[in-house]
């Protein structure tokens, strides 16, 4: 656009050259791709390199808390698939249990209707009865805690413990009992033709008794580590989905940061082609009075100055929401604020009418160029600028 504005205007473009060498203003040449100064476009792209490397390692977290979730609900999966076979043994020994007690009962009726002696016998059966009835229904409220054991580990955890303890009492005394009318029996027996019989179908009842208190409690240690094991699966699946959720959050704000630093190079871009669609204004309407007249005229003025905040607003938008990505991005505005300034002033006032450009900007507020060519091109139009955060 300068080379075409010598070719029409050879002598203004030779006093603009020579105003700009002697104001000897820091304006950085721009990159042959873009119209935003190279220092700018550095800043924006080691930031975007650094958002793209957050949001790979984000990415890989989400990933691997996902695994470790569906790990942890096969582990829990397994866990019920076992306490359900549990269960499953729980109820088979009871029957097994069952059967063992009414073999007993069919033996010692069997003794009692082939003995004449029965008083003493008969209230020594019935005492053993009532105690092996009594651990029967302590054993089966055992099997129906175990089911809501399952659901409600902690809590029920210690009326169990108590009921087995009652069930053992119950036990012990059931054996005692049990011995004492076999010591009973066996006396009776001495003269019952039964006696061979009879001894042989007792063996063989205690002994499944035995078997089924036994396979009892060999379930009963499995179901305690079947239950340690779920509780531990659950408490490794709750932690899963936290740092699931925890990864997931890092991730979208990664891509979060990254849509506001895609936002911020395209404000950038669209603030620095606003100054080329102004200047080509002006080079249009050259001739037609001062150029620190017209441009207050000039329509694609208020469309520069908008996009001047909007920018602006893009760098409040990352501040606000990643420090870390804000630094970064920081060290670009001191050449957007004087790039842009030098570009506007040199187009407001290219003749140099109210003086240079300070080489200090602080030094421009206030002063008759300011009025013309800073403030009050704001003015002019009507708007507030905006500061960097």
């Amino acid at each position: 656009m300068v080379r075409f504005l010598a070719g029409l205007l050879s002598l203004t473009a030779m006093v603009m050259a020579a105003r700009r060498d002697k104001a000897q203003i820091a304006v950085h040449s721009l990159d042959s791709s873009s119209v935003v100064p190279r220092p700018i476009t550095d800043a924006l792209r080691r930031a975007r390199r650094a958002v793209n490397e957050q949001l790979d390692l984000k990415t890989t977290a989400e990933k691997e808390a996902s695994a470790k979730k569906a790990s942890l609900e096969s582990a829990v999966q397994k866990k019920l698939s076992l306490m359900q076979e549990v269960e499953n043994k729980t109820t088979h020994v009871e029957a097994h249990a069952k059967s063992t007690r009414e073999t007993s009962v069919a033996v010692e009726k069997a003794i009692t209707a082939h003995l004449a002696h029965g008083k003493d016998h008969e209230a020594a059966l019935t005492k053993f009865q009532t105690l092996a009835q009594e651990a029967a229904d302590l054993k089966a409220e055992v099997a129906a805690k175990m089911t809501s054991f399952m659901k409600e580990v902690e809590r029920r955890k210690k009326e169990l413990e108590d009921l087995r303890d009652k069930h053992n009492d119950k036990v012990k005394e059931s054996d005692k009992a049990k011995l004492e009318a076999n010591d009973l029996a066996e006396k009776l027996m001495a003269a019952s033709k039964h006696k061979v019989g009879v001894e042989e179908e007792q063996i063989k009842a205690e002994k499944a008794m035995n078997d089924a208190e036994k396979e009892l409690r060999e379930l009963q240690a499995h179901l305690d580590g079947a239950v340690s094991a779920a509780t531990k699966a659950e408490a490794e699946e709750l932690e899963a989905d936290s740092q699931l959720r925890e990864a997931k959050g890092n991730h979208e704000r990664t891509k979060r940061t990254r849509d506001l630093l895609e936002g911020l190079r395209t404000g950038v871009e669209t603030f620095f082609k606003s100054i080329r669609t102004l200047e080509d204004s002006m080079m249009d309407s050259e001739g037609q009075g001062k150029a620190y007249d017209r441009i207050k005229k000039d329509a694609n003025l208020k469309v520069l100055l908008e996009n001047y905040n909007l920018m602006v607003a893009r760098f409040v938008d990352i501040h606000t929401f990643d420090e870390d990505i804000y630094s970064q991005v920081k060290p670009a505005q001191p050449f957007i604020m004087k790039n842009s300034l030098a570009e506007i002033v040199y187009i407001c006032d290219p003749l140099s009418h109210f003086g240079e450009l300070p080489e200090d900007i602080s030094k421009f507020k206030g002063s008759e160029l300011d009025k013309h060519c800073g403030q009050g091109l704001w003015d002019a139009v009507d708007l507030t600028q905006s500061t960097f955060p």
